[in-house]
């Protein structure tokens, strides 16, 4: 295993070599530059180019991007063209807005996805075995940005249980932090449950028909340990797979909710830099959406092998 986890870290370094040449060149495809958005509109040409030589983006494409992954491989994410501060410095107080909503997102799509999948498996074409059905296509379909809407319509005007908009850091108190975070999460949420909910139903219902199964029910095992102890630890592989690529749309995702909810995290950055051609910021952030890509599927890798001891690496 150790082996194993050693070759798969040091994979990540051409993957992030290939990853961070193709954002790169995809954004000097794009049309237009920061300096666009920096400049006066009645600055001349000769002003223009000026700045853009000030930026380094009159250098040739091969130059700039040495310079920057040289910078990268030396921990320097680069300096934002719009507002000259250092990245890192523009990431670091948006990852926790990000990551809480991801956090608290995921704890709630297990806690709801699974134990419905359960359950609809527990007793197949019944009643409840439909309604679960019916929850996961209606959860897995309705568009997010309009749930996020209807929710703050229901839960923040209608009934004032949530702020309607913004975000509260846990510095200023774990309630008010908890109370800013939850709708979002609660939205964002309601897609990866549903899909949770088929993925362990199917799983589980697969299983419950194998021969050991019937063998644990031969010798008068209750039907609660054949579901949780036999059928669920072998019905987990897909539940696990699914969980680590909904874990990263979770953490990468969340761009639609941010902007809804007027969050200040990750994906609004992403779409002011995008729209104002701040290449260092977009950059980054490709980056840090592909390492975390990276190293869910590696940590989903490892959890196979202890859900299922026959898999071994």
């Amino acid at each position: 295993m150790q082996a194993y986890i050693l070759r798969r870290l040091l994979a990540t370094v051409p993957i992030v070599f290939l990853v961070g040449a193709l954002s790169f060149f995809l954004m000097q495809i794009a049309a237009g530059d920061a300096v666009g958005v920096i400049i006066d509109e009645e600055a001349t040409l000769e002003q223009e180019e000026a700045l853009r030589d000030a930026l380094g983006l009159n250098d040739p494409v091969l130059v700039q991007f040495a310079r920057w992954m040289g910078n990268l491989f030396r921990g320097d994410l680069g300096t934002s063209l719009i507002s000259r501060y250092p990245v890192t410095s523009l990431m670091s107080p948006r990852l926790e807005p990000t990551l809480s909503i991801a956090f608290l997102g995921t704890v709630l799509s297990v806690l709801l996805g699974i134990p419905l999948g359960l359950l609809a498996a527990w007793r197949p074409n019944s009643g409840l075995d439909r309604a679960v059905l019916f929850f996961s296509v209606i959860g897995f379909s309705v568009p997010g940005f309009w749930l996020a809407f209807l929710a703050l319509w229901t839960f923040a005007v209608k009934l004032p249980i949530f702020p309607v908009l913004g975000y509260t850091s846990i510095s200023e108190g774990v309630l008010p932090w908890l109370r800013s975070i939850t709708l979002p999460a609660i939205v964002i949420s309601v897609s990866t449950a549903a899909v949770f909910a088929r993925m362990t139903r199917t799983g589980m219902v697969e299983v419950l028909q194998q021969d050991y199964i019937r063998t644990a029910r031969a010798k008068g095992l209750a039907e609660r340990v054949v579901h949780f102890r036999h059928a669920f630890k072998n019905a987990s592989i897909p539940v696990i797979t699914t969980l680590g690529f909904l874990v990263v749309g979770l953490v990468t995702g969340t761009t639609i909710i941010e902007i809804v909810f007027t969050i200040p995290g990750l994906g609004r950055l992403l779409v002011t830099a995008v729209v104002d051609r701040d290449y260092p910021i977009v950059h980054a952030l490709l980056m840090l959406t592909a390492l975390v890509y990276i190293y869910v599927n590696l940590l989903t890798d490892i959890l196979y092998a202890y859900a299922d001891p026959r898999i071994r690496y």
